[in-house]
This record gives structure tokens, C-alpha cells and sequence, in this order.
């Protein structure tokens, strides 16, 4: 029996043992957030082979987006540490 085969048997269809290393980067990256780790974990000399990897959630995508602090736009004349955010009292 093949490795097909035996993928198959387990209910997994469509399935190749190449498909654990994009599972592996993405839990790793998930896990550390650095795409330096996978790209050596995964042993690539170049990150742009990395990238192919790593696939990113939607879920991972509103996490950083939520993550950001929207910094005010900035305004001549008045120094950063003047503008109070909205509802802040001077």
C-alpha cells in the first residue's frame, strides 16, 4: 500500500506528505510570529521560498489589525506629546 493509499484510509483526500511542511510553517509562525524561525526551521536559503509557506488565517489578519495603535496624524506647529486623544482630558 502507498502512501496515497494510506492517506487516503485515514479520511484525509487530496493530500500530500509535502502538505505537513506548509502545516508545520504556519503553526510555527502562528507559534513565534518571526519569519526568520520558519525560514531556518524550514531550511531555506531564500525568504521568498519561506513565504509560499507560511499561509496566514483571516482570523490572524483582524488579531493584528486590533494589535496596531492608530497614531494621530501629525500637525505642524504642535509637538507629539500635546495632542490628547479623543475624550482625554488636558
Amino acid at each position: 500500500m502507498g502512501q496515497g493509499a494510506d492517506f487516503a484510509k485515514a479520511g484525509l483526500h487530496d493530500f500530500r506528505r509535502h502538505d505537513f511542511r506548509h502545516t508545520f510553517a504556519s503553526r510555527l509562525g502562528r507559534a513565534t510570529g518571526a519569519r526568520r524561525k520558519v525560514q531556518v526551521a524550514l531550511d531555506h536559503q531564500d525568504i521568498t521560498s519561506t513565504v509560499k509557506y507560511r499561509h496566514v488565517t483571516e482570523n490572524e489578519i483582524t488579531e493584528a489589525r486590533a494589535s496596531v495603535t492608530v497614531l494621530p496624524p501629525e500637525r505642524p506647529g504642535i509637538a507629539p506629546e500635546q495632542i490628547r486623544s479623543e475624550g482625554e482630558k488636558p
